[in-house]
């Protein structure tokens, strides 16, 4: 079998082997087995801030920042995943945490930073939940609202995304991630008409897939990342139930 070397692992002494190896390891390198998520990114470029803002009133964003708020508290440094327009991360800032937002779209990233130029614990970047760019051991805690978890279809998708959080997390950090709670009627109507946990929402025109978890499916799932300790709890958000998963990294 012949390997084929990037050309940026190459320097004047011949193969950077260490480098090479930590991004085969790490998923700084996009491998055939990730799924292509442009039609994700492609989807809320579309939307934007104007069109997700107006989807939440006033007191369905206060509820997710105050959730947030109290899950940081005085934490060092935090990762908002899929941080959208920021309308978490911005908050988190404000306290006074050093605040990472990472999300696929570029036009929300751009909103993002149009918002926070004040501020300079705050640092957005546009990227993947599947590669994260951070360090090794780099956050204390790891927030993920809005279900977005969801847009990763292939258990190969989702295995990479939570052993990314892991490897990000510090010994003893935290994830917090919300999902959808397949029990709600709205989700339970679209699960009976698809012969998979895969369904296709269409109260927004070319929404992509979404993939619903239950109990069982996020304890198999979890099984298979190095998470030592997981727990899974039903609460209410945003006037609207919700699947909220607990990973902690010892």
């Amino acid at each position: 079998m012949n390997l084929i070397v990037p050309p940026e692992f190459l320097d004047s002494g011949g193969l950077n082997v260490r480098e090479f190896v930590t991004a085969i390891l790490f998923g700084a390198m996009m491998t055939d087995d990730l799924s292509d998520l442009s039609d994700v990114a492609a989807f809320y470029d579309e939307l934007g801030k104007k069109t997700l803002s107006a989807w939440e009133d006033e007191y369905k964003t206060h509820d997710d920042v105050q959730t947030a708020c109290h899950i940081v508290g005085h934490t060092n440094c935090v990762l908002d995943l899929a941080c959208g327009y920021g309308r978490v991360s911005l908050a988190l800032a404000e306290l006074g945490c050093e605040v990472y937002g990472l999300d696929i779209s570029p036009v929300l990233i751009a909103d993002a930073k149009a918002d926070s130029n004040h501020l300079k614990n705050l640092h957005y970047s546009v990227g993947d939940m599947r590669e994260l760019p951070y360090e090794e051991s780099f956050f204390d805690k790891v927030l993920c609202f809005w279900a977005s978890f969801a847009h990763l279809i292939k258990e190969g998708d989702q295995l990479a995304c939570l052993n990314e959080i892991y490897r990000v997390l510090k010994p003893e950090g935290y994830c917090f991630m919300v999902l959808m709670d397949p029990s709600h009627e709205f989700w339970q109507t679209l699960l009976s008409q698809s012969d998979s946990r895969v369904v296709f929402p269409q109260y927004y025109k070319a929404h992509p897939p979404i993939f619903v978890h239950n109990e069982e499916t996020l304890k198999d799932l979890v099984g298979k990342t190095s998470f030592e300790k997981f727990e899974l709890e039903r609460r209410t958000m945003n006037h609207s139930k919700r699947l909220v998963m607990h990973l902690y990294k010892r």
